[in-house]
């Protein structure tokens, strides 16, 4: 019983995030402002160590909110060992990485 609980609760939290997604690209779209990827993590992450993929998502942002040396692919962050610590969602950009 519980399994079947716990397979529901990650089916509805993939549903949901699914959506929010959509929701952003499609507000984002309407918005009419130029965006394009970038490199965003999904947790904070620790002080000196290695990126992996699971760390870090690949989200649409308006051009204006994005630093200049944001990162916009995810192979350029895999692999990385972080300088500092990075707070969740946020930004990875190359000052963030060694």
């Amino acid at each position: 019983m519980l399994m079947i609980i716990i397979g529901m609760a990650v089916l509805v939290t993939m549903m949901v995030t699914s959506k929010v997604s959509q929701e952003e690209e499609r507000m984002l779209a309407s918005q009419g402002s130029a965006t394009e990827y970038v490199v965003m993590s999904v947790d904070a992450i620790p002080a000196s160590t290695e990126i992996d993929k699971t760390m870090i998502v690949q989200r649409r942002a308006s051009e204006s909110d994005i630093w200049s040396d944001a990162i916009k692919s995810k192979s350029q962050a895999v692999g990385r060992v972080t300088d500092k610590a990075i707070p969740a969602h946020t930004q990875i950009r190359e000052c963030d990485l060694q």
